[in-house]
């Protein structure tokens, strides 16, 4: 298990009710046996909400910049319904992503009014519009965690990645200036930084590592680059690298600083080989997106790789996740093989020994 579930765990006893830490158990049952078979007997884990798909960067990897479109986002209090909605079905973690979600006015709003309700509150930001004052205002909204992306150590190439002069600057001023604010409000929001490995980077991993130990950041979450529709291509990475698996285990064994775990490290053999996922993905019981265009989905992929969604009429969370046309969706992720994603798989891998006695597994 990641140490970065195991240090907010501990984190939320101090922090929750009782009343939340206790339910967490019991989620995680329900949800093994949601999976085994296959009919929802909890909420989801994590509600992952996109504010907007607006974004600065131009990032020429990037896939979400093809979900923007003209229509109107939710507003304030569409989303705040949304929230309340999340809350009353006791969804574990709530985090915002996008799109770039500060680029929303009422970003902050949200962020405050999810964490008063006592949900485990994250957001996913690239940094560029974080000042000093913006940034003390992040922190003081009572947040658990942030994440920053950082793909490079160089500025030359983050400049040619996200298509912004001065991009590296922006992002590692917006670092230190979280880590400042926070050192000054006395909080413990989690500050992390997630790293997208291709070719083009994967040999910059130990300078990223050094660049942000010097920074004081708390974790570090490497993904490998998808190119949706078509993720599962072999990747040159392996053929340029062949010892790479050894080398982010032996990464992961001396810099505590990189919060994967090394099962989930071990299955990169099998995405750089082109290979489909060896393991079942959990996604359609254990997570959910909802996005400004007031659509319901299992993951953030979902839509480029040819999935459908559920239109949130009435904002009827608990209608659309019992409705039949949901259900045959989240049948779907359970046979989907084309994504080695963090953030679902490392929650498959948990329960990948309990459900290996009940479906064929290959991980290791």
């Amino acid at each position: 298990m990641r140490k970065k579930y195991i240090n907010l765990a501990f984190k939320c006893m101090k922090k929750k009710s009782l009343g939340y830490i206790f339910r967490q158990p019991v989620k995680l049952l329900g949800l093994a046996l949601s999976v085994i078979l296959q009919k929802r007997f909890i909420s989801p884990l994590i509600a992952t909400l996109i504010p907007t798909y607006r974004c600065q960067s131009f990032c020429r990897k990037c896939v979400k910049k093809n979900s923007y479109h003209a229509s109107p986002e939710m507003s304030t209090n569409e989303f705040k319904n949304i929230i309340s909605q999340l809350s009353e079905m006791k969804v574990s973690a709530i985090d915002f992503s996008g799109g770039e979600p500060l680029l929303r006015d009422d970003i902050m709003d949200l962020l405050s009014f999810a964490s008063k309700k006592g949900i485990f509150t994250h957001i996913s930001t690239n940094g560029y519009l974080l000042d000093r004052k913006k940034a003390e205002t992040l922190i003081s909204c009572g947040i658990d965690s942030i994440n920053i992306s950082l793909d490079s150590t160089s500025s030359d190439k983050i400049e040619q990645l996200t298509g912004i002069k001065g991009a590296f600057l922006k992002i590692t001023d917006a670092i230190k200036l979280l880590l400042e604010a926070r050192g000054k409000q006395k909080k413990t929001t989690e500050i992390g930084v997630v790293t997208v490995l291709d070719e083009d980077n994967f040999d910059e991993l130990p300078k990223i590592i050094f660049l942000l130990k010097k920074y004081g950041i708390d974790g570090l979450t490497v993904n490998p680059l998808h190119l949706f529709p078509n993720s599962l291509i072999k990747n040159s990475i392996s053929e340029k690298n062949p010892g790479i698996i050894s080398d982010l285990l032996r990464i992961k064994r001396t810099e505590p600083l990189l919060e994967n775990s090394a099962r989930y490290l071990k299955l990169l053999k099998h995405f750089w080989n082109g290979e489909p996922l060896p393991i079942k993905c959990l996604a359609g019981y254990s997570h959910v997106i909802i996005d400004t265009y007031k659509r319901l989905f299992p993951c953030l992929h979902w839509h480029e790789l040819g999935g459908e969604s559920i239109i949130l009429h009435e904002l009827n969370i608990r209608k659309a996740l019992g409705s039949d046309l949901y259900r045959r969706i989240t049948r779907k992720t359970l046979q989907c093989r084309s994504c080695y994603w963090n953030c679902y798989i490392e929650t498959s891998l948990i329960f990948d020994p309990l459900l290996s006695l009940f479906y064929k597994s290959k991980s290791d």
